[in-house]
């Protein structure tokens, strides 16, 4: 099955963005890798990850042109808002998350604090904060730059908000906590956004945040390092917040995320020293390791997936595919669905009705007025959830 024009990103390289190295090892590549925006318009770059020698951070090297990129963030829709009144498990791993780690630091809380949330998606994670901390909360706002959310956030939210790039956000109003979930990751200069977070948190302010803790690199057809650009253990993160005169209070690893509690440094605060020499040499094991099993377990899906697929063709069966993004895009890379997939399904709205990858997207609502023999789950980060709404149906 082909896959709809794509647009080259143009690509640029640089040194190590925690330690500012250019000694580095190759951890993966892979020179065809593909992404999809909201629009479904798609995206090719090379997808090359490195591991600095000097401080074991892994980073995505050459990265994308920072404009487009920009552009592309602008087109995405990571998680839609969501009409149900179940929430996702996905929203309630992150609320749960920052829950016990800030808990104590609510409870002590003598007078409301003023909180913005970087990136803030849907928010929903937002809105759930708010109503457990309501009462120590004197102002909120999200920023938030996906264009099509912005559209529906500035018709939902009961808060400020704002449809912008955090570059963009005026930095001279300061607050109390500032929430980083899963944004972090993103960012290409961690030093130029630490810079910007200095300005904006108040001296006895906090920010919490949540990042994907590469040692529990995700498994399936999307890469393992998510596309990320930087891909953070704790030594190295801690390293960088040092840098800019931060200091990580408290962390966790709840849901396989790294939770970090971080305030202004203090001269008390003394900067720690870690043999990155050994780090580095685990964490290469450890992720050569879990490339290997990455691959076989690609091998097996790949060979599965052949069988359904040629199995509905000897009949004459058809199927569809929940999932209409990344996931499903490098999955077309691999399989020939050539005149067995009839249309992708997907919980986001906006899809609906829209043509991506060359395919028609339905909505959950409309399966009853389709004819197919399967569904095929195509999703790495929402397939417990997906699957649990499958079988709320009746055929």
């Amino acid at each position: 099955m082909s896959i709809a024009k794509e647009v080259k990103f143009k690509m640029y390289t640089r040194n190590c963005p925690v330690c500012e190295s250019n000694k580095s090892e190759v951890l993966f590549s892979n020179p065809d890798y593909r992404y999809i925006d909201a629009w479904g318009i798609n995206y090719k770059a090379p997808l090359r990850y490195l591991i600095c020698e000097n401080c074991t951070h892994i980073y995505k090297n050459p990265n994308i042109d920072p404009l487009q990129m920009r552009n592309m963030y602008s087109r995405l829709i990571i998680e839609p808002i969501n009409d149900k009144e179940n929430e996702s498990q996905r929203l309630k791993m992150h609320y749960e998350s920052f829950v016990e780690l800030t808990e104590d630091f609510f409870r002590e809380l003598k007078t409301p604090i003023s909180m913005i949330e970087i990136g803030c998606g849907n928010a929903e994670l937002l809105n759930k904060i708010y109503n457990k901390f309501s009462t120590k909360i004197s102002s909120i706002k999200g920023i938030e730059p996906s264009l099509e959310l912005g559209r529906q956030l500035k018709e939902r939210v009961n808060f400020e908000f704002e449809n912008i790039f955090f570059d963009q956000l005026d930095l001279s109003k300061k607050y109390d906590f500032i929430i980083l979930d899963n944004v972090f990751e993103h960012f290409d200069f961690p030093h130029d956004e630490l810079s910007r977070l200095r300005k904006l948190v108040s001296d006895t302010g906090y920010l919490y945040i949540s990042i994907p803790d590469i040692s529990f690199a995700i498994r399936g057809f999307v890469d393992m390092f998510a596309g990320h650009p930087s891909n953070y253990v704790i030594e190295n993160f801690k390293l960088l917040m040092d840098k800019a005169g931060f200091y990580v209070e408290k962390y966790d690893y709840k849901y396989k995320w790294l939770n970090c509690l971080i305030r202004l440094k203090k001269a008390s605060d003394k900067t720690e020293e870690f043999n990155f020499h050994k780090i580095k040499g685990d964490l290469v094991r450890e992720m050569q390791s879990k490339l290997k099993s990455n691959n076989e377990l690609l091998f097996k899906l790949k060979n599965i997936i052949k069988r359904e697929v040629e199995l509905l063709k000897s009949t004459n069966g058809k199927m569809l595919i929940f999932g209409a993004g990344d996931h499903t895009q490098e999955l077309m890379t691999h399989i020939d669905f050539k005149n067995t997939v009839i249309g992708l399904i997907d919980n986001n709205a906006f899809y609906h009705g829209k043509t991506r990858l060359n395919l028609k997207v339905y909505s959950l609502s409309q399966l009853k007025e389709l004819h197919f023999d399967k569904i095929l789950i195509s999703s790495q980060s929402f397939h417990q959830d997906i699957k649990a709404n499958i079988l709320t149906l009746e055929f």
